[in-house]
């Protein structure tokens, strides 16, 4: 069978695309063995060429959407220090107010609050009447050690109230008249029955 294209020559070989009879000229040999016509094959090779494009726009798609994912990954770290030095920075800050730059309690002194003082030796007494059956100390030295600090409060810092026990059950606690640089301090009277302000 001779070639339509070329009548002398001998038919070699059918196009794989467009089924064409090819001979020795005409045909286009493939790396897979099949043979294709002039025109199919610059179809073929066009066709791999964009593929090839096609393959590289994609690539640097990928590229791109890899570098965007990095960069984002970055930010979300960079952004996770920066929130963890400021954490670290108030944490500190926290630590050095509430250990370090509070300033200490002033510590007691029996002498400069005697408001205070006569509240606590009231509470004192009412504590000795819980524990002994309701009855109240006899003279209030009797309190010191047990139901008054001894370490804070003295003998000395007591003589300044007055302490009456009526009966085994009613008694009457006055601070003695003070004088003081500051506001003027009111007279308390404690009794069993609680306090009052003597004007």
């Amino acid at each position: 069978m001779k070639c339509p294209v070329h009548p002398t020559e001998d038919v070699i070989a059918v196009c794989s695309r467009c089924k064409r009879l090819l001979c020795d000229i005409c045909a286009v040999p493939q790396r897979d063995g099949s043979s294709l016509c002039d025109e199919c094959a610059m179809l073929s090779t066009l066709q791999q060429m964009g593929e090839r494009v096609e393959e590289k726009e994609a690539t640097k798609e990928q590229k791109k959407e890899l570098a965007k994912g990095k960069k984002k990954k970055r930010v979300i770290v960079r952004n996770l220090i920066i929130i963890c030095i400021g954490m670290m920075i108030a944490a500190a800050e926290l630590f050095y107010y509430f250990h370090i730059s509070k300033p200490e309690a002033e510590e007691f002194v029996p002498s400069e609050d005697p408001a205070t003082m006569i509240m606590i030796i009231d509470q004192a007494i009412q504590d000795h009447a819980n524990h002994n059956g309701g009855i109240l100390p006899f003279k209030l030295t009797d309190l010191l050690g047990t139901y008054l600090p001894a370490d804070k409060i003295g003998p000395n810092d007591l003589t300044n109230f007055t302490y009456i026990r009526s009966s085994p059950t009613t008694y009457e606690l006055r601070m003695k008249s003070l004088k003081t640089d500051k506001s003027p301090i009111p007279d308390f009277l404690f009794t069993d029955e609680g306090m009052e302000v003597v004007q």
